[in-house]
């Protein structure tokens, strides 16, 4: 049974990936915007030390 239950763990945690950061700029925060540019408007202000998760895959440089 434990063998069972590592083979169904191992194959799950190939499927599974998180990305998280540790938010730290100088400034001492960081703006998350509306749209990828520095003129959009500011949704939220995340201070140092913040965990963060990617849910999404953003191309920067588009």
């Amino acid at each position: 049974m434990v063998k069972h239950l590592f083979i169904f763990i191992f194959c799950c945690s190939c499927y599974i990936q998180a990305q998280f950061a540790i938010v730290n700029d100088k400034d001492g925060f960081v703006n998350v915007r509306e749209e990828q540019n520095t003129t959009s408007t500011i949704l939220n202000k995340m201070k140092n030390g913040k965990i963060v998760q990617q849910i999404a895959q953003v191309n920067f440089y588009a």
